[in-house]
C-alpha cells in the first residue's frame, strides 16, 4: 500500500513521481486522442446535433478535429514537460486537457483546462493507494480521497510563484495595489475567485493587471501552471500547415479524410452541411474541403490523373486542377516524396 498525489493542480514539470496521479492523467490523455477520446467526442457530437444544441456541437466538432494533431503533439508535449517547463508543451497539454474533459464529460479545476477525473478513473489509476498526499490548497485532494475511500495526509507542497486571489468585485478597488505588486515582481499574477463584473471599470482594471503581470494571461488560461513558463502560444499557433506534396504519378495519399456535419463556425450558427476534412495524425491544421475533394483523395492511391478523371467521368483538365490543389494542400504527393511504409490513407464517414 502507498500514498498517491492528486491530479491537481497540475503535473509538475521535471518531476515524474510514479505516485503522481497528475502524471498518470496526462500520460493517459496523451495516448487517447485517436482512440477513446475521439470515439466519445463523436457520440457527444451526435447527441448535440440531435438536440440542436448548436453551441455544444460547435465546441465538440472543434475538439474532434483537434484529436488528429493532438495524437502526435500531445505525446511529444508530455516528453518535453517531463524535462522542463516549456510554454509550447504547456499549450498542447492544456488543449488535450480541454478535449479530454469535453469527451469524458468531466468538470475541470476552476479556471483551468485540467480535467477532474471521475471516481472510476481515479480508482483504476490509484489501485492499492491508502492515502492521498495534499500538495496545494487547490489540488482537489479531499474529493480524490473520498473517491478512493482513503485518508488525506500532508505532503510536500509545490513551490510556485505567488498568485494573489481576489474576488471579481474587489479587482477595481485593488487595481493600483495589485498593479504595483505585479510591477515589482512581488506577485506573479492575480487569480479571480468570482466572475468579473460586466462594467467598464472592471474591464479597465483587468486590462491593467494583464499589462503589468507577465504571467497574468497564462494563469487565466491554464491556472497555476502558467506561472512557470513564458507567454503561452495559442493552440492554433502550435500547429503548422501540412507540407505540400510533390508532383508525379502514380499518386500517393498523405492524409486521412472524414465527412463531418459542417465547420465549428457554421455549427455555432445552427447551420449543418456535409463538409469534407483533410486530417493528419501529425501537428498539422485540419483543412476543410468540398466533399468531392475527399472522394478524389480516397480514390487516388496508386492512380494517375487520367485514371481518376475516367473513374469520376470528368474532364482530365478539371481533375488535373483538383489534384494540383490537393498536392499543394499536402493531401497527395507523387511517388518520389511518398512516406515510407504503407499509405496513410484512411477515411471516416
Amino acid at each position: 500500500m502507498s500514498a498517491v498525489l492528486p491530479p491537481g493542480p497540475f503535473a509538475a514539470p521535471g518531476c515524474r513521481d510514479p505516485r503522481d496521479l497528475a502524471w498518470r492523467l496526462i500520460d493517459w490523455m496523451a495516448g487517447s486522442p485517436s482512440g477513446e477520446i475521439r470515439s466519445r467526442l463523436k457520440s457527444r457530437l451526435a447527441e448535440s446535433l440531435q438536440g440542436e444544441d448548436w453551441s455544444s456541437a460547435s465546441t465538440l466538432l472543434a475538439a474532434l478535429l483537434d484529436t488528429w494533431p493532438l495524437s502526435a503533439a500531445a505525446p511529444r508535449a508530455v516528453q518535453t514537460w517531463a524535462t522542463a517547463a516549456d510554454a509550447g508543451a504547456l499549450a498542447v497539454l492544456a488543449r488535450v486537457g480541454e478535449v479530454t474533459a469535453l469527451a469524458m464529460d468531466w468538470p475541470t479545476l476552476a479556471g483551468t483546462p485540467w480535467p477532474r477525473p471521475d471516481a472510476s478513473w481515479l480508482r483504476e489509476a490509484a489501485q492499492g493507494a491508502d492515502a492521498v498526499l495534499k500538495r496545494h490548497p487547490d489540488d482537489d485532494t479531499e474529493r480524490v480521497a473520498v473517491a478512493l475511500g482513503v485518508s488525506v495526509q500532508e505532503g510536500s507542497f509545490i513551490e510556485l510563484p505567488t498568485v494573489r486571489r481576489v474576488s471579481g468585485a474587489e479587482l477595481v478597488a485593488l487595481r493600483e495595489e495589485l498593479g504595483r505588486a505585479l510591477a515589482r515582481g512581488e506577485i506573479a499574477a492575480v487569480e479571480l475567485s468570482t466572475p468579473l463584473p460586466q462594467t467598464a471599470a472592471a474591464a479597465l482594471a483587468l486590462g491593467e493587471v494583464r499589462l503589468e503581470g507577465s504571467h497574468q494571461q497564462n494563469v487565466e488560461r491554464v491556472g497555476l501552471a502558467g506561472t512557470l513558463t513564458a507567454a503561452l502560444p495559442a493552440w492554433r499557433d502550435v500547429l503548422a500547415s501540412a507540407p505540400p506534396g510533390a508532383p508525379g504519378e502514380p499518386l500517393r495519399v498523405c492524409c486521412e479524410t472524414a465527412f463531418l456535419p459542417g465547420t465549428p463556425a457554421r455549427l455555432a450558427e445552427g447551420a449543418t452541411d456535409t463538409v469534407g476534412w483533410l486530417l493528419w495524425s501529425e501537428s498539422f491544421r485540419p483543412v476543410a474541403v468540398q466533399p468531392a475533394a475527399v472522394a478524389v483523395v480516397r480514390a487516388a492511391e496508386g492512380r494517375t490523373v487520367a485514371e481518376l478523371a475516367a473513374g469520376f467521368q470528368v474532364p482530365e483538365s478539371a481533375m488535373t486542377q483538383m489534384v494540383a490543389t490537393l498536392v499543394s494542400a499536402g493531401a497527395l504527393t507523387g511517388p518520389a516524396s511518398a512516406p515510407d511504409g504503407p499509405s496513410t490513407q484512411r477515411g471516416e464517414a
